[in-house]
């Protein structure tokens, strides 16, 4: 998580989403379809979604 928010903090859109689409992945960690819609936006906002439709989240989206 330090990466990621230090990606955020050095203004890095593209290297804090990869990091969390990882984390999430390799812990397996379950987020809500809000949360889901959050990360398709700030995707949406900074063109790219096509890196969130390759991190193929979608089994952990919902609890």
């Amino acid at each position: 998580m330090r990466s990621t928010a230090g990606a955020i903090e050095n203004a890095e859109p593209e290297l804090a989403l990869d990091d969390l689409c990882h984390i999430i992945r390799f812990f397996g960690v379950r987020i809500t379809q809000e949360e889901y819609s959050t990360l398709q936006a700030v995707a949406r906002e900074f063109s790219m979604t096509e890196l969130l439709e390759e991190a193929h989240l979608d089994p952990f989206v919902g609890m």
